[in-house]
């Protein structure tokens, strides 16, 4: 397919989602330059990450379920010399660095419907701060989508954000089911919304199909 004037190999799925899914928010805001960096935190169909390296950008894509991160791998090798210019990684971001299940986690999160069978396997999670910044010498735009998360993940790489100050696109999930519900009871929103101020990013917000994306810019 073409995207933005990128062509990208893809499936049908990855396809729906560049067109109907997130991608018009990818192409209204992700305005990313050859040779940055970008993180790809939740990348599950991986359209952000296909884009990002369709845009010649080198790429770190987060992704803990193993079916995601398979298709994942997939998905990148079908297009020739992305492989070369990305990092994908099958485990978590969060604000501790730790091992245990994704059913755990969901449900320290708010959600408690139904759940894959890769939720109940061990997953490693890690910090952006403990296990990245050493390597970093750039970080340009970072995109976080992890099912009401985002906070976490952020408080995992205060060092990161304060010496790089990346471009920011983070999925606000307030509008969702059980997961909406239990980010107004802990304010997690005003207390994400409370750090990103605290950056000095210009901050607009979207709303995007019964959910949000909060884009910081520098």
């Amino acid at each position: 397919m073409e995207f933005m004037g990128k062509k990208i190999v893809v499936d049908n799925n990855v396809e729906a989602d560049f067109l109907q899914g997130e991608g018009p928010i990818a192409a209204k805001y992700l305005k990313i330059q050859p040779g940055q960096v970008f993180f790809d935190v939740g990348s599950a169909w991986a359209m952000w990450t296909l884009y990002g390296l369709a845009c010649g950008a080198y790429v770190y894509s987060f992704e803990p379920s193993l079916p995601h991160f398979n298709r994942l791998i997939e998905y990148v090798k079908a297009n020739e010399g992305f492989m070369e210019r990305c990092k994908l990684l099958n485990i978590a971001l969060d604000k501790n660095e730790d091992v245990h299940f994704l059913a755990d986690w969901y449900l320290t999160h708010g959600w408690h419907g139904e759940l894959t069978s890769d939720c109940f396997v061990p997953t490693t999670f890690k910090t952006i701060d403990g296990s990245f910044l050493p390597e970093l010498k750039r970080l340009d735009w970072v995109k976080i989508d992890v099912e009401g998360g985002e906070y976490d993940v952020l408080l995992g790489g205060l060092e990161t954000l304060r010496k790089f100050k990346p471009n920011l696109i983070v999925e606000n999930h307030l509008g969702v089911d059980q997961i909406g519900a239990w980010m107004r009871a802990n304010q997690i929103y005003e207390k994400m919304m409370e750090l990103l101020r605290g950056f000095n990013y210009t901050i607009t917000e979207e709303p995007h199909q019964g959910r949000g994306f909060i884009i910081c810019t520098s």
